[in-house]
């Protein structure tokens, strides 16, 4: 399967899709038991995506929305859908693969009218008033895969966006946040390593974590700077993320290194007064080598430097003392992509490293 719905409201049915949009019903509906399949019939002219994105209405677990690249909505647990939507894609492209689909949906739990749209090319749309108007508002984003839409759970006008570069050949970080339902954007990841972000959501303390290509991360001040997440979780591709908020438990899904859960309570409370060097901290040459050179903006008592391999292991640690600069060896590193944190008693940081 590809996109399970837990239905947490009646846990007699739920539904899941398979790969290019199948979708059906599990357990007992009405008369009707077992699988059933309730795929919305679409137009010749419409594509679906290999992960077809689908998602409840918080308020009700009978209305759905599915996504092709026009938006249905069903409100009897998909036995009838209506098409709520225009074509929401700048076309299906000139390649061979499916291109100009949906690839995620979001609703306001706040109100549910306004429901968020995001496709491969790019597209971000809106609609306020449950699907009678929509209104594009990422002109002024990346043209790049759109891997989420969040509509923030405690301010109806604040939404959220990710992006991956992967399949156009970039790997910035790009997140970006709205605060009036996307007539303007605010970027928020200048201070990430430059790695494609797959899911977003955010805690009861109003933390934004992200899931990327190289892991977890959280920001405890709307972005200004990130930390990784996560005692022991490797540096691996981390596709979604779904936080319980009545146990303040986030759970994870990776790329082929199963599953997890983190009891946000436990980690969020110790990063308060821990600010982020950014930009200002610097590794020179990047990639290294031999050695690289590692600048503070700042002589620090003591300074703990560690480097972490894209399986989240340690490979290499040193403590620095009453220093603003040192020489980090990478003689022994493998050739490869590698996370150096660097930490001290009032900042820390953490960069990507190429070894050569």
């Amino acid at each position: 399967g590809m996109q399970p719905l837990a239905n947490s409201i009646d846990d007699s049915y739920w539904f899941t899709s398979t790969q290019a949009g199948q979708f059906y019903r599990g357990g007992f509906f009405g008369s009707s038991g077992g699988f059933v399949e309730i795929t919305p019939t679409i137009g010749a002219d419409e594509r679906n995506n290999w992960d077809t994105p689908v998602a409840f209405d918080p308020s009700n677990a009978e209305t759905l929305y599915y996504g092709s690249n026009k938006l249905y909505k069903t409100t009897d647990a998909g036995n009838n859908w209506t098409l709520i939507s225009p074509d929401l894609s700048n076309g299906p492209g000139s390649g061979s693969g499916r291109f100009g689909t949906m690839t995620t949906i979001d609703v306001s739990t706040i109100d549910n009218d306004i429901v968020y749209a995001g496709l491969d090319d790019g597209n971000v749309w809106v609609t306020e008033n449950g699907g009678t108007d929509w209104t594009k508002i990422s002109d002024d984003l990346p043209v790049r895969w759109v891997t989420k839409v969040y509509a923030d759970r405690e301010n109806s006008n604040k939404i959220y966006v990710t992006f991956s570069g992967y399949r156009y050949g970039e790997d910035n970080g790009n997140i970006y946040v709205s605060e009036d339902r996307g007539q303007n954007w605010t970027a928020l990841g200048a201070t990430l390593p430059d790695i494609p972000i797959n899911d977003v959501v955010t805690d009861n303390e109003g933390n934004i974590i992200i899931g990327t290509d190289a892991g977890l991360f959280i920001s405890t001040n709307q972005g200004e700077s990130w930390e990784t997440l996560g005692i022991n979780l490797p540096a691996v591709i981390v596709t979604d993320l779904q936080i319980d908020d009545d146990n303040n438990t986030l759970y994870l899904a990776t790329y082929g290194r199963s599953m997890y859960k983190i009891d946000l309570s436990s980690v969020v409370s110790n990063t308060e007064d821990i600010v982020s060097y950014g930009s200002q901290f610097t590794i020179a040459p990047n990639p290294a080598g031999d050695y690289t050179l590692i600048t503070l903006p700042t002589i620090a008592q003591e300074i703990s430097a560690i480097v972490y391999n894209s399986f989240g292991q340690v490979v290499f640690q040193n403590i620095y003392s009453n220093s603003q600069s040192f020489n980090l060896p990478v003689t022994n590193l493998a050739s490869g992509t590698y996370f150096l944190h660097i930490k001290t008693e009032s900042a820390r940081s953490i960069q990507k490293l190429i070894v050569l």
